[in-house]
């Protein structure tokens, strides 16, 4: 199934500029929106194909040099993964679907150890080490990765 990048557009046409090179919660772009078609799904559930919740949207993380959603940050609920109370999970974008009519997100596909072995974290940004962990555990090739 092919993804079509979600895009992040200015609020309105005087929206300060964002620099390029970084990765930043949306939450933290003011003057920032998820693009039309796609709605604001930030607080929504996030499930599997199967119909199990894995929790809700915290945030998107934007790559700011494409303006696109790189990650979407899930506060996992508590009985998915015995543990700690409170953990995100950061999966790439292009493995989620925005189901807009029932209000939720769709995780269409894990890797085959399911979330056991998924990088977890505190919320906050990754660093280039957690990105390529997660990159390589979802194996998603990344597409202008850094290489070195």
């Amino acid at each position: 199934m092919h993804h079509h990048p979600i895009r992040i557009v200015p609020k309105k046409d005087d929206a300060p500029a964002v620099a390029p090179g970084l990765l930043a919660h949306l939450g933290d772009l003011d003057d920032y929106m998820i693009a039309d078609p796609i709605p604001d799904f930030r607080d929504w559930n996030v499930t599997l194909a199967d119909g199990r919740r894995l929790g809700k949207v915290d945030d998107v993380i934007v790559d700011t040099t494409t303006m696109t959603v790189k990650y979407v940050e899930v506060k996992l609920d508590r009985d998915v993964l015995v543990g700690e109370d409170d953990r995100w999970l950061l999966i790439p974008a292009e493995l989620i679907r925005v189901d807009s009519d029932n209000a939720r997100v769709l995780v269409d596909h894990l890797p085959a150890g399911g979330l056991t072995n998924a990088p977890q974290r505190a919320r906050g940004l990754p660093s280039p080490s957690e990105e390529r962990a997660i990159l390589a555990y979802y194996e998603v090739t990344a597409v202008g990765a850094e290489h070195g």
